[in-house]
């Protein structure tokens, strides 16, 4: 990838990663939530790959190749998150069907895409010198963080569900920062 394509990239992550903030501002209005979260999501999927371009070649390419492959692959599990909402709201399907695809978009997703992917990203940004430490902890703990979400999520209350508000904002950090990172390339 060129460093103009790179850049262009980060643009997209960044953007997408305002319309993940956008989407979990407005869960309440579920179709608001459905659009922003698909959009976030389409851009995510056409931006991920400019990550994994930009570390190449200063990071553990085994765990940053897994990590992108694990966001590609739970991108459509999140589109059906937000698809399965919009339909709710929308079309009104059952409460039944609905509990049953969240329950499914969300764990794979949610497990790849917030979970595997940014701790294994982050961890090999931790390996060299090209991501700033910092930022590639923010990674990693999200990560980690959103590994342990996505097998509990359905475990907490309603009313507790607070207690998963730190990994959600690392995981917003994280992606800003990485989209920040990659507009600042230079031409190399």
């Amino acid at each position: 990838m060129t460093t103009k394509e790179i850049q262009t990239g980060g643009l997209l992550f960044f953007i997408s990663g305002l319309f993940y903030i956008g989407a979990s501002a407005f869960s309440g209005n579920r179709v608001l939530y459905a659009v922003l979260g698909v959009c976030a999501t389409v851009l995510l999927a056409f931006s991920i790959r400019a990550v994994g371009a930009f570390m190449r070649e200063d990071a553990e390419k085994k765990a940053l190749q897994y990590g992108v492959a694990a966001m590609l692959v739970g991108v459509p599990f999140l589109i059906g998150v937000y698809g399965t909402a919009y339909a709710k709201a929308v079309t009104g399907i059952s409460e039944s069907t609905s509990n049953i695809l969240g329950l499914i978009t969300i764990l794979v997703g949610g497990f790849l895409a917030y979970g595997v992917s940014p701790a294994l990203i982050a961890y090999s940004g931790l390996k060299h010198s090209l991501v700033p430490r910092w930022l590639s902890w923010v990674g990693l703990i999200s990560g980690l963080y959103g590994l342990g979400w996505a097998g509990w999520v359905w475990a907490i209350p309603p009313a507790k569900i607070v207690v998963l508000l730190p990994g959600v904002l690392l995981t917003y950090i994280w992606q800003l920062g990485m989209g920040v990172l990659l507009m600042r390339r230079r031409n190399s």
